[in-house]
């Protein structure tokens, strides 16, 4: 946690907080957004990905209720409605979340993370919490439902919130990580099977680096990206909700859980045991990845499989299946396996191959164009694989990437989950300027005059201001 006397850049939202509560606020939270430069759909697959954390962040401006459970919260945009609940006691909505969901998720990230800390420790606990609510307003400069981590800069913002309100704002008995892990795994209670790259980098971020995110084990490590390099984002129009997008996220997962069993059942592996194709490749580690690539893809013998299909490749029974799968991911429709475990694959090696340019730049083995060169054919590649492959492009994104790239974008692809949202560029830093005025002349008149192009920075991870008391 930090103290400021600098509120200047929190006015409007402390004027607002003043407003509504008439009390000052104690903290404010801030939580950002992020970009996924490279790895689009493999974190839940257990492979690395290099995101980066953007100045686009949630706000959110408390104080603690020290003698009451009771959550107020509110947003100073209307189109979001103020709720309470009471911190022991409330309910989560997975069918068509919102964001009082996605906020509550929040909280209930930290309030595991209390309850696992007080089991641990018992009455010798060294930093005493206690569950205590908060009055809140809530503010963003991030857009939501462009693919920006919206959603989840908002949960890490409400468990950021929470663990001040139980007595810790300096993460004395959790780390940022395992907050970040709490957060990832509850935000399926909103319906979302996803993975935790967007809670990592909201916590982690360090300003000016990407970060290179490995989950088996965890590792971040961060990355310096070219100075030349920038980043721009462009809303395709189309809004990508994730609470309106789950069914088809969601069967993603499913897809990639059965295509890790096929490519088990290949290298005569127990399928039952492994949960990733990443669960696979380790456990077959001396084989080379692109030997690996090709015995994988082997192990599909055609697109699409049927239920009754899968059951006969894999030799078990239909119950069998269901418990393993529609349980907790329920679609029932064909699945396309093949094409699912080859954007994973192939996208996991672009990953490790932009890391591996960036490093050498930064070592002096190339020369920053190259560098740059390098790295926009892996974006370009990126969202060749999320169209044709994963799925999960649609024409308004399509036609952004190719937009960027008829202006002069060194590399373009879709970012977050897909099915609607956001493109990002890679432009030299050179031409940033006439990029952008091109793009603005050409928009103009069309359906996307309402989306302006807006540039990006590595930004710093999620920070906690205590405020001066009057």
């Amino acid at each position: 946690m930090e103290s400021t006397n600098d509120v200047s850049q929190f006015s409007e939202l402390l004027q607002a907080f003043r407003d509504r509560y008439n009390c000052e606020a104690e903290y404010v939270v801030k939580s950002p957004g992020r970009i996924n430069i490279i790895g689009e759909h493999i974190d839940y697959c257990g492979y690395a990905v290099l995101p980066m954390a953007i100045n686009e962040c949630i706000y959110a401006a408390f104080s603690v209720n020290q003698h009451s459970e009771e959550l107020i919260v509110c947003n100073t945009d209307t189109e979001y409605e103020p709720f309470e609940a009471i911190l022991s006691c409330f309910t989560i909505s997975c069918n068509n979340p919102c964001w009082k969901d996605y906020f509550l998720t929040g909280v209930q990230a930290a309030k595991g993370h209390v309850h696992d800390y007080q089991d641990e420790v018992g009455e010798d606990a060294e930093v005493k919490l206690a569950f205590r609510g908060f009055k809140a307003m809530i503010s963003s400069k991030l857009p939501a439902r462009a693919g920006l981590a919206s959603s989840s800069a908002l949960v890490c913002c409400a468990a950021a919130c929470t663990m001040v309100a139980v007595g810790d704002g300096n993460f004395r008995t959790v780390t940022k990580e395992t907050l970040a892990e709490f957060c990832s795994r509850c935000e399926k209670n909103a319906g979302v099977n996803g993975g935790s790259m967007d809670h990592f980098i909201c916590f982690t971020a360090r300003e000016g680096r990407a970060k290179y995110i490995q989950f088996k084990p965890l590792r971040l490590d961060d990355v310096t990206l070219p100075p030349k390099a920038r980043f721009v984002v462009f809303h395709c129009g189309l809004e990508s909700a994730k609470g309106a997008a789950n069914s088809l996220f969601n069967k993603r997962v499913t897809e990639c859980h059965l295509a890790t069993k096929f490519i088990a059942n290949v290298f005569r592996l127990d399928w039952r045991r492994m949960n990733t194709i990443k669960d696979v490749q380790d456990a077959v580690a001396d084989v080379d990845e692109n030997r690996f690539k090709e015995i994988a893809l082997s192990a599909f013998g055609q697109d699409a499989y049927t239920v009754a299909e899968i059951i006969s490749f894999l030799q078990c029974d239909e119950c069998e299946l269901e418990m393993l799968f529609y349980r907790r991911y329920p679609t029932k429709e064909q699945f396309y396996l093949k094409k699912r475990a080859r954007h994973v694959i192939e996208e996991s090696m672009r990953v490790k191959e932009f890391r591996s340019i960036c490093d050498q730049f930064a070592n002096g083995q190339l020369s920053e164009d190259l560098c740059l060169s390098k790295l926009g054919k892996l974006m370009d590649d990126s969202h060749h694989s999320c169209s044709y492959f994963y799925d999960c492009s649609c024409e308004e994104l399509d036609f952004i990437q190719q937009m960027f790239k008829k202006f002069g974008a060194i590399g373009s692809r879709l970012t977050g989950a897909g099915w609607g949202g956001a493109v990002i560029a890679l432009i030299d830093a050179d031409r940033a300027e006439s990029f952008q005025e091109s793009i603005e002349r050409y928009i103009e008149g069309s359906a996307f005059r309402s989306y302006k192009p807006f540039f990006v920075s590595p930004g710093q991870g999620l920070q906690i201001f205590s405020l001066p008391h009057n």
